[in-house]
Formats: C-alpha cells, structure tokens, sequence
C-alpha cells in the first residue's frame, strides 16, 4: 500500500522565491508542486472545543493539519491550494492555507507497513477562494 492509495486530496505549493529582475532582487511567489496527494484533517481537540463569544461575533477555531508524504519539500510560510476529495472526483471549493514548519515522521527500517512515513504540517489561516 502506498500513501498516494489514501490520501484523497490534492494539494498545489507556491513559494515566494527571489529573482533578480532588471539588477534588482524582488520576491515572486512560483509555483512548485502541482496535483500533490496530501489528507486534511482537524484536531481531535479543536473538534471539542466550545464557541468563543466576544462583543461583536462568535467564532471557532479549528486546528488543521495537512498530511503528505516524505517526497515533497514543503517550507514554512508556503502557500497552499488544496483540494478536498479531488483524486475521488470531488469538486469542492478551493481552500487556501499557509504552511508551519513540517514534522517528519519515519518509520523504522522494517515497519509493518510502510506507507505510514509521512510529514504532518499545521496550518495558517484556512480560506475558501
């Protein structure tokens, strides 16, 4: 079984990267990974937690978390374009995340199953586009 078997959604990396252009440095966002199988998922705790009343709006604040195999280098502050259920044919909305840093997972040499190494990356600002 391989990880790409059950991660059924789709992800796209943009990175702000500098260039140079006409004798000066300026930072371009590029688009480095593209159709990327990744899973997203909430926090068992921000499932649990209770609707936050200030003076002007309730809100709620989940804790997402992206899954993606050990493959892909993904860096703090890239952006992400995900896409939930697409490798099932879905056709949600578009949700627009900014990555933390990663944390690796590898599994022993010898695991009883090894598609489980993977990277799970928390994320910023979660946004339908």
């Amino acid at each position: 079984m391989n990880h790409t078997d059950w991660y059924t959604d789709r992800m796209d990396v943009y990175r702000t990267v500098q260039e140079e252009e006409n004798h000066l440095t300026v930072s371009v966002r590029k688009l480095v990974y593209e159709n990327v199988p990744c899973r997203l998922y909430r926090s068992y705790r921000s499932d649990h937690k209770a609707l936050e009343l200030t003076d002007t709006a309730a809100q709620q604040v989940q804790e997402n978390q992206l899954m993606v195999g050990l493959d892909v280098v993904i860096e703090a502050g890239d952006e992400l374009h995900i896409y939930r259920g697409k490798a099932l044919g879905r056709k949600e909305p578009v949700l627009r995340a900014f990555a933390a840093r990663p944390n690796c997972y590898y599994e022993p040499f010898g695991a009883v199953m090894p598609a489980l190494a993977h990277q799970e990356i928390r994320l910023y600002s979660l946004a339908f586009s």
